[in-house]
């Protein structure tokens, strides 16, 4: 199942919270699919693991919205991703506070 996230374009960091929110709910192979589908969107890349040619690994990493996930695997990556959003939210809420 792919979800897809589309709040006014106006507002980049309520897109970003929006995504964030989506994928949480969602099962590991369904957060792979939707964020894949995320970068199709709204540009980015996603980096699956792989070997590369000199026999080292190309770890997973995901960039999509100006925010950038990366782990061992597809799922950490975008695990890391939602732990960005949700920092830069309370960063934001921080400042505007001050």
């Amino acid at each position: 199942m792919i979800v897809r996230v589309r709040p006014p374009a106006t507002n980049l960091d309520t897109l970003r919270a929006d995504l964030a929110a989506a994928l949480e709910l969602l099962s590991p192979a369904d957060r792979i699919a939707t964020m894949r589908q995320a970068v199709i969107e709204y540009g980015g890349t996603a980096i699956p693991l792989r070997d590369n040619t000199d026999g080292g690994l190309f770890y997973p990493s995901v960039s999509v919205l100006g925010v950038t996930g990366d782990g061992m695997t597809e799922v950490e990556a975008i695990a890391e991703w939602i732990k960005a959003v949700t920092r830069m939210a309370v960063e934001s809420e921080t400042e505007a506070a001050a």
